[in-house]
C-alpha cells in the first residue's frame, strides 16, 4: 500500500499537550460511518469546521455538519481549520477517489483543478446491447446493457459515434456503447469530448492545497493531506 503524505507538525508542552492528545482521539474516535463507507468520488465532512465552495450550478447539496457526503465533482475548494481543543475545532474531511483515499487534517485549503462539472445524463438501452472497452467493435467487451436499461453517459468521441458510460453497478468505471445502440435524454453534444488513447483525469484527481504553520498549540499533530494509494497506482505531487 503506498502512503503518501504531506504534513506539518506543531510543538507546545505541559498539559496543553495531555488536552490535545486526548481531543484528538475523542476527534477520531467520533467521525461518522458516513465517511468510512464512501463510494468513489465523494467526499465526507468528518469533524468540525470544515468550509465548501461548490462548482457553478450546484444547488441543495449538504455538506454542513458532520456526516454530510457530496459527489466530489461537485465541490470546488474546502477549507479545513486548525486544532483548538477549547473549542472543540478540528477540520478533517475524508475523500474516496478513484482507488484512492484522501484525508484533509487541520488546516489546510484544498482546491480542485476540475473547474467545471461535467455534463452527464441517462442512456437507455435500445435492445441487449455490449458495453466494450474502447469506442470500436473489435475492443473487449466488458460488460452488456439489456432492453430499457439506463446507465449514465459521461462523455462521447468528437464525431459523437460512441458514448462513454458509467458501468452497471460503478461510480467512476466507465466503458463505451455505439450511440446508435441508445436512447439518450439529453443532448449528445454537450457531453464531454474524450480522447480514448489519453488518461483521464476525474474529479479530485487533479488538484493543489497549501497548509497553515505555526498557529496550531499541539505537539506533532498533522495539518495537511494524506492520500492512501494501492500499491499499482501512481501519485505525483509538485511542491512550490
Amino acid at each position: 500500500m503506498l502512503v503518501f503524505s504531506l504534513c506539518l507538525n506543531f510543538h507546545s508542552a505541559g498539559a496543553q499537550e495531555d488536552r490535545c492528545s486526548s481531543f484528538i482521539q475523542a476527534a477520531l474516535a467520533s467521525i461518522p460511518a458516513a465517511c468510512t463507507t464512501l463510494g468513489s468520488d465523494e467526499a465526507c465532512y468528518a469533524h468540525d469546521p470544515v468550509e465548501v465552495e461548490f462548482q457553478n450550478g450546484v444547488s441543495g447539496v449538504n455538506f454542513s455538519q458532520a456526516g454530510d457526503v457530496a459527489a466530489a465533482d461537485a465541490i470546488r475548494t474546502l477549507s479545513v481549520n486548525g486544532i483548538d481543543p477549547a473549542s472543540q475545532q478540528w477540520g478533517v474531511v475524508v475523500a474516496r477517489v478513484a482507488e484512492s483515499t484522501l484525508v484533509l487534517l487541520g488546516q489546510v485549503e484544498w482546491n480542485n483543478d476540475i473547474q467545471t462539472r461535467p455534463a452527464a445524463f441517462s442512456v437507455s438501452a435500445n435492445g441487449s446491447i455490449n458495453i466494450r472497452s474502447g469506442p470500436t467493435t473489435e475492443s473487449d467487451v466488458v460488460a452488456g446493457l439489456r432492453a430499457g436499461q439506463t446507465v449514465t453517459a459521461v462523455g462521447r468521441l468528437e464525431d459523437s459515434s460512441w458514448l462513454n458510460i458509467i458501468l452497471p453497478d460503478s461510480t467512476s468505471d466507465t466503458g463505451w456503447v455505439s450511440a446508435q445502440l441508445v436512447t439518450a435524454e439529453g443532448e449528445i453534444e454537450s457531453l464531454d469530448v474524450i480522447d480514448p488513447d489519453a488518461p483521464r483525469i476525474g474529479p479530485m484527481q487533479a488538484f493543489h492545497f497549501h497548509s497553515g504553520i505555526g498557529d496550531a498549540p499541539c505537539t506533532d499533530v498533522p495539518g495537511g493531506i494524506l492520500i492512501q494509494s494501492p500499491d499499482d497506482s501512481m501519485v505525483r505531487a509538485t511542491v512550490a
